[in-house]
């Protein structure tokens, strides 16, 4: 299926007039919209209660309508019928601009990547226009008439879950604290106190039975920072620890979010007594917080516990991950060209002081 091909939505994106609501706002007024009670408001209340019911798995909402903001807010806030409220979007860009600049913004804010998202709109124009844009993103036809919204919805691919994890569930939660974060790095004094400020504690545990699902899982969905993006599933990994490679799944908590699983590291042996990175990834959701290098600095100190003389790094490039591409060299790593690293593990470099490091790899 798509989702476990790493193609299925994490944001929907959904306009407002004749979308959430009957009605245009600007022409109708908060009064005049139709939500809820008969025909067509029972249509879109429906629409309503299957989007809120996607956020159950982990999949969040945001809006681009051209309208005033604080007239779309009011009524959000106040039409009694509404079962979605303000506090269920992670972003909005009520304004005028063009819906294709508005969802790259809220991409970016979210730290997605395009093709994650799925936009809905009542407008065939719209649609159009993100589709020239911003082809990456997916695009749910709407029929005309809104009693079929909800069918649409229902048989759209891309909202597809092969297993949905307790990381799935509490994506949304991230977004918010995400938007924390963002606000945090622009008042501290320097990029280092603000990574101190939070307080990381990273966990770095061999696969085992509590983690392999989620790690089959990022294998298979993570694209923008994923070194080889090769998709091995859990008893694939299975097989490659029983051969004897390190099956590393990542995971973090900080000052302000709990534990979660949101890495993969496989270092495998080489004929030549060499060790060597097969795949090194991270949920897009952690990056910018120093742990893309971090990672691989404690895989060298791993390869020298293992009497590996020289650890390899390797960047397979795709479409999506040139996140990562620069990965090997920001952590010391020599170029050996083609898109190989390598590194002697005689003398590592050393972790980030202002992170926490929990070694459940290396324990006796």
């Amino acid at each position: 299926t798509l989702a476990v091909l790493g193609k299925s939505t994490r944001l929907v994106v959904v306009d407002l007039d004749n979308t959430l609501w009957g009605g245009v706002l600007g022409e109708d007024g908060v009064e005049g919209l139709a939500i809820g009670g008969d025909y067509p408001g029972n249509a879109y209340a429906a629409f309503q209660r299957h989007l809120k019911a996607l956020t159950r798995r982990g999949i969040a909402l945001a809006i681009a309508s051209k309208n005033d903001t604080d007239l779309a807010l009011r009524a959000l806030e106040t039409l009694p019928a509404m079962v979605l409220r303000p506090g269920d979007f992670s972003a909005h860009r009520i304004n005028w601009q063009p819906k294709w600049r508005n969802l790259r913004e809220i991409a970016a804010e979210l730290a997605l990547g395009e093709a994650s998202i799925l936009f809905i709109d009542d407008n065939p124009a719209e649609r159009e226009a993100i589709r020239r844009n911003l082809p990456a993103v997916r695009v749910l036809d709407l029929p005309a008439d809104p009693t079929g919204y909800v069918d649409a919805l229902e048989s759209c691919p891309y909202l597809a879950a092969a297993t949905v994890t307790a990381e799935d569930r509490g994506r949304i939660e991230d977004y918010a604290r995400r938007r924390e974060r963002t606000q945090a790095r622009s008042e501290a004094a320097s990029l280092e106190d603000f990574f101190a400020g939070l307080e990381m504690r990273l966990t770095l545990a061999p696969l085992m039975p509590g983690n392999g699902e989620r790690a089959a899982q990022l294998c298979q969905k993570t694209n923008q920072f994923n070194t080889t993006t090769r998709r091995y599933g859990l008893r694939d990994l299975e097989a490659l620890r029983d051969g004897g490679a390190d099956v590393v799944v990542i995971g973090l908590e900080d000052r302000q979010s709990p534990f979660e699983n949101i890495g993969l590291l496989i270092l495998r042996p080489e004929e030549d007594g060499a060790g060597r990175i097969d795949l090194y990834l991270l949920s897009c959701r952690v990056l910018g917080r120093g742990l893309e290098t971090a990672v691989p600095r404690w895989a060298v100190l791993r390869a020298a516990r293992r009497h590996w003389p020289i650890l390899r790094g390797e960047i397979i490039p795709t479409e999506r991950n040139s996140p990562a591409r620069g990965v090997f060299a920001a952590a010391g790593f020599d170029d050996a060209g083609e898109g190989h690293w390598t590194i002697e593990t005689t003398s590592p470099p050393a972790l980030p002081a202002w992170l926490t490091v929990i070694d459940r790899v290396n324990q006796p």
